[in-house]
């Protein structure tokens, strides 16, 4: 594919940099593949549930109509059940064979990460349709508040697949060993990710995972001396914070967690926050309904019956209770007031405004004057939603309410 990949380059960007192009203002991110590789039969658009299908070709950049580089590699296409949707999301993978192993750029210009061994052209999933950016403000909103969680860092962008504009897309980091490592400091051999808290996903050994996660199943964690065995393996910290930005962003894909580790630190497990895009009352099903008693509830939560026991038991522990909720009224005053919620909705969307003009898949008034107004007000006084539903899940009293909330 090298020796092909000057003149594939050209064929195609050839006519895309000369076509009658909308006048789009964010970086442009072209992808470059085979037509035959990306929409014939065996294609990895047309047949998107063979998710071992690769398609060789190139990508490229271009910030205010500069080339910031071209890379040849690899693209997959990524996601679950919205990997059925016309507008889909990718991943750009780079290896050795193709030209270069990893992209030597600053991706998301802040200067912290510069070489990538791949990342992901994210469609907006199940938010294509509604505020497109449901995960991507939530990970703002949680990233500028806490360290405790991981999270992943997002560029908008408009995405053209050859000749052909695909609309607005965010670049993404591939969350995967690569991606704690960057973050982290540490090896990617040394990272282990487990998925739904159940599955090793990344990582050669998950058994330290599967001893703590029968020991919270079999166990009273009410019992000091349980809570302090537990806390000597995971930070509960970043439980605590993961579990508030769970229930603040009303997440109702309660069974889409992952829980990480490196040997190479404290060798502790952590939480990343990952996909919110059934959140923020996005589904009608659920709008109404208590996220909290939803998600932490019921030992077994949501529809699903996903099993929740490590948040689910430690709320009944005295001191994880008194911590939990002492962090819920931080995170109130700090990360979740209205006007900081509302800044980072406002954020995105002059990012993205003009460009979701032209969006192939939705329609710009309907976005801006109907679904944008619908994730604001769902978010702006969600905090006082908050108190009742905690006060109701806990049963609380009005002097513990006082106590912890003024």
């Amino acid at each position: 594919f090298v020796d092909r990949f000057d003149a594939l380059h050209i064929g195609v960007f050839g006519v895309v940099l000369h076509m009658d192009i909308p006048d789009l203002t964010l970086p442009i991110v072209k992808m470059t593949v085979e037509n035959e590789a990306m929409y014939g039969e065996k294609g990895i658009y047309t047949d998107y549930e063979n998710r071992d299908a690769e398609a060789q070709g190139c990508v490229s950049l271009y910030e205010n109509g500069e080339l910031q580089f071209t890379m040849p590699c690899a693209f997959k296409v990524v996601g679950n059940y919205s990997r059925r949707y016309d507008k889909k999301s990718y991943q750009v993978k780079f290896r050795t064979r193709y030209g270069a192993s990893k992209l030597k750029y600053d991706l998301f210009g802040d200067g912290e990460i510069t070489e990538f061994k791949g990342f992901v052209l994210r469609s907006g999933s199940q938010d294509i349709p509604l505020a497109m950016m449901r995960d991507e403000f939530a990970q703002t909103v949680i990233s500028g508040f806490t360290d405790t969680v991981l999270t992943q860092k997002y560029r908008p962008v408009s995405l053209f697949i050859n000749d052909k504009y695909v609309g607005v897309y965010y670049i993404r980091e591939k969350v995967n060993e690569d991606f704690v490592a960057a973050h982290y400091d540490v090896s990617p051999e040394s990272v282990t990710i487990v998925a739904n808290l159940m599955y090793r996903e990344y990582g050669a050994d998950a058994s330290d995972w599967y001893s703590l996660w029968s020991f919270i199943k079999q166990n009273d964690l009410s019992s000091s001396s349980n809570y302090e065995y537990l806390a000597e393996h995971i930070d509960m910290n970043s439980v605590i914070d993961y579990y508030i930005a769970l229930w603040w962003a009303d997440n109702r894909d309660e069974g889409n967690t992952r829980i990480f580790r490196s040997t190479e630190n404290d060798g502790k497990w952590r939480l990343l926050f990952y996909d919110a895009d059934m959140g923020f009352g996005s589904y009608i099903q659920y709008k109404g309904k208590d996220s909290a008693q939803f998600l932490y509830g019921t030992y077994c939560a949501g529809d699903d019956g996903v099993n929740n026991a490590l948040i689910y038991k430690l709320l009944r522990n005295a001191t994880f209770r008194d911590l939990f909720l002492r962090r819920l009224n931080e995170w109130f005053e700090g990360a979740l007031y209205d006007a900081n919620v509302n800044a980072a909705i406002e954020k995105i969307r002059t990012a993205i405004d003009h460009d979701m003009h032209y969006q192939p898949y939705s329609d710009y008034n309907t976005w801006s004057n109907t679904r944008l107004p619908e994730l604001r007000n769902y978010v702006l006084g969600r905090t006082e939603v908050m108190k009742k539903e905690i006060k109701g899940l806990l049963g609380l009293s009005d002097a513990d309410m006082a106590k912890y909330f003024g």
